[in-house]
């Protein structure tokens, strides 16, 4: 591997795939008993298994190019998609009337149906050679059922109709508002794929050779962004506020000096305190 492309590596595969580990297991360590939190740390953590294994395919013998992309990086970057979807429903389930029989489930067809389609695509349809050039790695040829390319536009379909649901069913504004920032940010998404494989020059400082693979970056943080800031995933300040406030069991802190420093409202009420 030359200089530029280890450099190139290290920019677009390399520092995402130690940020992706990073954050996920911030939000894991945060937020470990909300299972919000869970699922957008899954989210991240799947993303940076793809990223790593991208990598790992710019070492690998390109004949080893094809199993790894379609076997493990599409499984993993699918199954993102989907995690990303059933963390949107379960939010909509938690705060409105609507449900949706078996869509978490139906969900989970699309990482399943990757690996199937490699075996297709392996040994019924003939994949198209990979070569590298300049160290990169690039698929031959035009024509070939681009299968993951469908699927993923179904899946941003499915993911506009339930950020729809919840737009329409949000019952404060502040659901409104997760909803339609997330409504917003997924058309960009799918715009963005649909130009990005429309053959717009990738940049290989910023473009891993799987050039979705940004986009779930990118979905990934958002989520973990948006998700804390308005409060899905509550910080251990607040955590311990509502633990404290909500137990029926009188509960009082003492410092140094035998001085009551907090008092929950059982305390309260049964000392006669005031707050």
């Amino acid at each position: 591997m030359s200089i530029e492309v280890a450099l190139q590596s290290f920019s677009s595969l390399i520092l995402p795939t130690i940020y992706l580990f990073i954050i996920a297991t911030f939000i894991f360590t945060r937020s470990y008993h909300v299972y919000i939190g869970k699922m957008v740390a899954l989210v991240l953590t799947s993303t940076a298994i793809a990223y790593l294994f991208d990598y790992i395919r710019l070492l690998a013998p390109i004949e080893y190019s094809h199993f790894l992309h379609v076997f493990v990086i599409l499984f993993f970057m699918s199954l993102s998609f989907s995690l990303i979807v059933h963390m949107l429903y379960t939010i909509i389930q938690k705060t409105t009337a609507i449900r949706i029989p078996l869509l978490p489930y139906a969900l989970y067809i699309y990482p399943i149906a990757m690996p199937l389609y490699g075996l297709l695509e392996q040994f019924i349809i003939g994949h198209l050679g990979y070569y590298k050039a300049d160290g990169w790695i690039y698929r031959g040829g035009n024509g070939i059922v681009m299968f993951n390319l469908y699927f993923t536009f179904v899946m941003c379909a499915i993911n506009l109709g339930v950020l729809a649901i919840g737009i329409k069913h949000a019952k404060t504004k502040q659901l409104k508002q997760f909803f339609k920032g997330a409504f917003l940010y997924t058309v960009l998404c799918t715009a963005g794929i649909l130009v990005w494989h429309a053959g717009i020059k990738q940049f290989h400082s910023i473009t891993p050779p799987t050039p979705s693979l940004p986009f779930l970056l990118w979905s990934g943080t958002f989520y973990a962004i948006l998700i804390t800031k308005l409060g899905f995933i509550p910080s251990v300040v607040k955590r311990h506020s509502s633990l404290l406030e909500s137990s029926p069991t009188p509960i009082v802190y003492l410092n140094e000096k035998w001085m009551i420093t907090e008092a929950n409202l059982a305390a309260t009420r049964l000392f006669h305190m005031k707050k």
